[in-house]
């Protein structure tokens, strides 16, 4: 439903074949390409990085430095 949403060239023929996609298929379909094309995306085997922080990790050390009495003020970084 929500798929079907999201895209205006997606056919009720097309949709029926959604759920038998396999792990890692996909359908590219949009102003893009003349015709739906059936795709396969390989399982990437490197080591997956990221800049983002951890914001659960983050917050555990801010309320345990909170539970072992520091003061707010003093656990805040300087940008």
């Amino acid at each position: 439903k929500h798929v079907q949403a999201a895209s205006e060239t997606l056919s009720n023929e097309l949709l029926a074949h959604l759920p038998a996609l396999n792990t890692g298929e996909g359908i590219i379909i949009g102003m893009m390409t003349n015709f739906p094309a059936l795709v396969k995306i390989n399982k990437f085997k490197g080591e997956l990085q990221s800049s983002d922080i951890n914001a659960v990790k983050e917050w555990n050390e801010y309320r345990e430095k909170i539970e072992e009495g520091f003061e707010e003020d003093s656990l805040v970084e300087d940008v």
